[in-house]
């Protein structure tokens, strides 16, 4: 069924145009084309006791299996990374990081739309069943797919495809998004003054 296809853009114009979705609300993000976020996903605890030690998360107190990206992710500075450059040099880089931490929601509502509408993710699976793991995920994947291409109801979507009309609401969400999802946590931190520092050549 071509509505619940996973894939990848398969032409240089495919990428072009996920691009100028992207760089129409995030124009610092050049060749840009998707987001993505790790998942954890809980599993049954494992009888071999190197299987339990490499999936026992310490700081969850649970058994997970977590997804590994590799190649070329771009991700925010970290809290307290210095930055260093001239003045021009530095300003791009904060705002390229104002850009990608504000499209890093899109990486959140994703992984929200798959764990949320598939309560299934959420109980254990087999440590055992690789393959009714991968099975599963891809079923996920698929209904979530099938549903945002049928029904169109998907906050990306909604979010980049020119389908919706822009309003003032909405811009001042992405312009301030780092502000707004952390602001209780900044208004309690006493050293946010010292998370980014600015070494100027």
């Amino acid at each position: 069924m071509p509505d619940a296809a996973i894939r990848y853009p398969g032409s240089v114009e495919e990428f072009q145009a996920l691009n100028d979705l992207i760089i129409e609300r995030h124009s610092q993000l050049k060749g840009a084309f998707a987001s993505l976020d790790g998942l954890n996903l809980p599993v049954q605890t494992a009888e071999d006791e190197e299987m339990e030690n490499a999936t026992y998360n310490g700081w969850l107190c649970e058994h997970f299996i977590s997804s590994q990206i590799e190649g070329k992710i771009r991700a925010p500075i970290r809290s307290g990374q210095v930055i260093r450059g001239t003045t021009a040099e530095i300003e791009d880089k904060l705002a390229f990081d104002r850009d990608l931490l504000s499209y890093r929601q899109t990486a959140e509502w994703g992984m929200r739309a798959l764990q949320g509408s598939f309560g299934r993710l959420r109980l254990p699976l087999d440590i055992g069943d690789t393959d009714a793991r991968g099975n599963l995920l891809e079923i996920c994947v698929r209904l979530h797919n099938l549903r945002t291409r049928r029904v169109g109801h998907n906050q990306i979507r909604t979010v980049y495809m020119p389908l919706w009309r822009q309003n003032e609401e909405d811009e001042e969400v992405w312009a301030n998004f780092e502000n707004m999802l952390f602001s209780e946590q900044r208004r309690n931190d006493r050293v946010t003054r010292f998370h980014n520092f600015a070494e100027y050549n």
